[in-house]
Formats: C-alpha cells, sequence, structure tokens
C-alpha cells in the first residue's frame, strides 16, 4: 500500500469514526432533541399535501413567520422527518439528522478531491490538508448537529464550503502554473453550488454573493485571471435567487399555502447611535466567538491576537512568503493578501451585524436572528456557514505558509494540525455541558418521548410552563402510532 492510499485510508477511518461517535453519543445521551424541533415533526409527518408542508411558514418556521425564501432547505426538512418515521416504525429510534451526515460526508469527498489535485506531490501538506478537515469534524459546532432540527444552515455550510473550494481550487492551480480559461463546466457547477448556497438559507445568500465579491476582488489584483465565466454565473444565480427571494417563490408560497406578501418593516429604524455600537460590538466579539469554535474554542482575546498576526504576515511583516515583497508600503500592501483578508473580515462582521440588528421576527431579508448571540447558540446552529468558510481558508492558509516552511521542517505542519484536533476532541468534552445547561436541549427529553412513544412509558406532562410540552405530546401520539403500525 502506498503513502498516499495509507493516508487516505487514515482519513476516511477518522471520518467515519467522528460521525459514528457523534450519532453515537446523541443517541446514547438524549440531550439533544431540541424543544423546538417539536413542532416542526408535527407539522412534516401531518397528512397534508408536500408543497403545502415546504411553502406554509408557520408551519417550518412557527407561528407568526412568513415566507423566507429558503424551501428548498425544508424539502430536506421534510426527507429527515421521514428518516425519523421510518427509525420508529422498524423499532430502531432515533432522532438524527440524514442530511447532516450526507452534507458531511460528501464534503469530505470534496476535500479529498482537491487535496489529492492540488497537494498530492506533497505527502506531508496532503496529509495536513486532510487533516484539516477532520479538525472542521470535531469542531463543537459540527459534532453537535447530528440532532434533527432546521437542515438551512448545515445545507448553506456544505454549498459554501464547496463553494469555497472552487474559487480555492481555481486559485491554486494559476498560482502553480495554469493560466488556462476555466471550462464551462466549471463556471456551471459554480453557478448551481452558489444558487443552491442562496436557497439553503439567509446566511447562505450572504455569504455567497461575499464568496463571489473576494473572487472579484482577487481579478482585480491579478491573483485570479480568464474568471469571467465564474462571475456571470455568479450574477445569473444571484439573479435567480433575487428574483425567487422577491417575487417567485412569494407566488408558490401564495399559490400553496395561501401566504400573502409581507412588506419589511424592520424595528431597528428606531434604535439610537449608541444602540448601534453596542450591535457593532457585540458582533466582533460574536466574529471572534464563531472563529474559536474551529480553534480549540480558545478566548476571544487570543483569537484577535491571532488575527492580528496573521494580518501583519499578509502585509510582508510576518514569516509569510509575502515578507519579500518589495515596493512601497499602499503597492505591497494591495499585492499582498491583505485586501482580500480585510474584506472578508468585514462582510463576515457585516453579516452578524445585521443578525443581531434587532429583535425582529421579520423574516421578508432574513437577517434578523437575535439568538445568535444567546451563549449556547454562539457554539452550535448558527456558526455552521461561516465555520464551514473557515475549514476552506485554514486550507489556504496552510499552504500560504507551507511554501516558506524549509523542507526540514515541514514536519511542523502537521504537528499543528494534530494540536488542533486534539484540542477540538477536548473542546467538545467542554461543550457538552454548555449543550446540556441550556434550556432548549434539556436532558432526558429525547430517551422520555422514544420510550413513550414505543409504549414503555405513559405520556406525562414534563415541564407545564414549557410553551412546547403540547407540541411533545402531539408527537409522541404521532410517533406512537407510526411505532405500533410497524
Amino acid at each position: 500500500m502506498t503513502l498516499e492510499k495509507r493516508v487516505l485510508f487514515l482519513y476516511w477511518a477518522v471520518v467515519v469514526v467522528l460521525l459514528g461517535a457523534s450519532a453515537f453519543y446523541m443517541v446514547h445521551n438524549g440531550c439533544f432533541y431540541v424543544e423546538e424541533s417539536g413542532p416542526l415533526l408535527n407539522h412534516y409527518l401531518s397528512a397534508k399535501p408536500l408543497l403545502w408542508k415546504v411553502f406554509y411558514a408557520p408551519g417550518t418556521e412557527g407561528p407568526g413567520y412568513v415566507f423566507r425564501a429558503r424551501e428548498f432547505s425544508y424539502l430536506f426538512n421534510l426527507w429527515d422527518a421521514q428518516f425519523i418515521r421510518f427509525s420508529f416504525k422498524t423499532g430502531i429510534p432515533h432522532f438524527l439528522s440524514g442530511t447532516y451526515f450526507l452534507c458531511l460526508l460528501l464534503a469530505a469527498g470534496i476535500h479529498v478531491r482537491f487535496t489529492r489535485r492540488h497537494f498530492g506531490n506533497d505527502p506531508v501538506l496532503f496529509a495536513a490538508a486532510l487533516g484539516l478537515f477532520l479538525v472542521f469534524l470535531a469542531s463543537p459546532t459540527i459534532f453537535f448537529s447530528t440532532q434533527y432540527f432546521r437542515t438551512g444552515k448545515m445545507l448553506a455550510g456544505f454549498f459554501l464550503f464547496w463553494q469555497a473550494w472552487l474559487i480555492l481550487s481555481l486559485y491554486l492551480r494559476q498560482a502553480q502554473g495554469d493560466t488556462c480559461r476555466p471550462s464551462l463546466g466549471f463556471a456551471v457547477m459554480y453557478s448551481l453550488v452558489s444558487l443552491f448556497a442562496g436557497l439553503s438559507d439567509e446566511q447562505g445568500l450572504f455569504l455567497t454573493f461575499t464568496l463571489s465579491g473576494g473572487m472579484f476582488l482577487l481579478m482585480l489584483q491579478g491573483r485570479i485571471k480568464n474568471a469571467n465565466r465564474l462571475l456571470l454565473g455568479a450574477a445569473m444565480s444571484g439573479a435567480v435567487l433575487l428574483g425567487y427571494r422577491f417575487f417567485i417563490g412569494q407566488l408558490l408560497a401564495a399559490n400553496f399555502a395561501g401566504l400573502s406578501a409581507h412588506r419589511f418593516d424592520p424595528e431597528f429604524q428606531s434604535l439610537r447611535v449608541a444602540q448601534y455600537l453596542s450591535v457593532a460590538k457585540n458582533a466582533f466579539l460574536l466574529l471572534l466567538s464563531y472563529f474559536s469554535n474551529i480553534l480549540w474554542r480558545l478566548p476571544k482575546a487570543i483569537v484577535a491576537l491571532l488575527l492580528i498576526g496573521l494580518l501583519k504576515s499578509l502585509s510582508g511583516g510576518g514569516v509569510g512568503p509575502e515578507s519579500h515583497v518589495t515596493g512601497s508600503l499602499p503597492g505591497r500592501l494591495w499585492r499582498s493578501a491583505v485586501p482580500f483578508f480585510l474584506y472578508s473580515g468585514f462582510m463576515l462582521w457585516l453579516l452578524l451585524f445585521l443578525m443581531t440588528l434587532s429583535d425582529s421576527q421579520d423574516a421578508r431579508f432574513g437577517f434578523i436572528a437575535p439568538h445568535a448571540a444567546i451563549s449556547f447558540l454562539k457554539m452550535w446552529y448558527y456558526p455552521i456557514p461561516i465555520v464551514s468558510l473557515t475549514a476552506v481558508s485554514l486550507v489556504a492558509l496552510l499552504w500560504y505558509f507551507s511554501r516558506s516552511v524549509a523542507n526540514g521542517r515541514r514536519p511542523i505542519l502537521l504537528l499543528a494540525v494534530l494540536i488542533l484536533f486534539s484540542g477540538n476532541l477536548v473542546a467538545i468534552y467542554s461543550g457538552r455541558k454548555t449543550m446540556r445547561s441550556h434550556g432548549i436541549a434539556r436532558p432526558g427529553v429525547a430517551a422520555y418521548i422514544v420510550t413513550a412513544a414505543l409504549g414503555k412509558d405513559p405520556i406525562q406532562v414534563m415541564d407545564s410552563d414549557t410553551l412546547y410540552s403540547a407540541y411533545m405530546r402531539e408527537l409522541i401520539l404521532t410517533l406512537r402510532g407510526f411505532a405500533s403500525g410497524r
């Protein structure tokens, strides 16, 4: 067996072990049944028509919600609900998300394909790049996303991961001397991936535009050439996304679910300047927290210092390959990776600024998510798209700094990846306390629902003050019907 095959065997073995451990932990601890999943499962397991279940926002999002233009993800919510239904019919009940495993297995394959293409001739770099995907899987944000919940963030994270790899692959090909124009098939793939990222979730919509804007910036710098087809494809997918969000999707929702059009009337128009400044600061701190989810859950201050050090290196003042660039300071900065770094950081901050700006539940644009700042949700669910992009960014940084590491010191790259991976495993252990301590994922709920649905325990109200107790009772009765009919 060649060295490359051994590395790949180890890679896939660890991928399977991590995914299996995530599923095992969720099933046997029973602490990650999210109460909001109750009404969702009731909605998707009802006898209503398929298109009504997809387009009826009060059922897919909750009472008071309107059209959100992420019906693509609702199809996967429906599939996951049927996956759970099938598990109760077969007597092997669970609350796992099939979409979770599908997305991560496909992402693992995409990661292997691109790392073999660009780093296959460098065993150390190849192994380190593969290891970064394991770092991604071991991050608490991903590890604790096994359970059934909304699939929009996971789908958006997967398609953004793919889109980021397409851009990075084009960049690496041209950096390695291949300046040929991307094929039509490559451009079509980029356009479709961008389209599905935007259809999956509002974060996906914002970030797919951000990625295409970053590619355009790299073209202006001369770091990427002949990418006009990709930009054209991105523009076409963007037109489709906006057309669906503001016109086509609303017509479909009105036709299949009887929902009327909704005007956007944000509450944050009346905020004072001091409140805007507070939100701006909180968005920056939240962004540091999101980054820390894949970096051993390091304190925000340390993450900030790491970003400052990275910025210094990218500007030619550190150990990176830009350290020997000469010329005037403005010209040197423009030719470096600093503009892309600052652009990406600003757009991610802007996304979180919009997400935390208001308590409004208006979803016409969908960037309002005040719960993103809750400690429990700093680690789980909301960070998935940004953590997915960070994983690809780490691969880019690995390649970037590997060019300035002497051959005799290259194993230090593997050591750095191993430290990150080990740190994330430790963070999983500490992260479970956060998951358990939050009321939205109470210990024992999933285990109780399973035993009650199988008829082993009587149905009882576990918490009379909980809004979702009635939904839980309805869900138990629904699942009991499936279990008794097997």
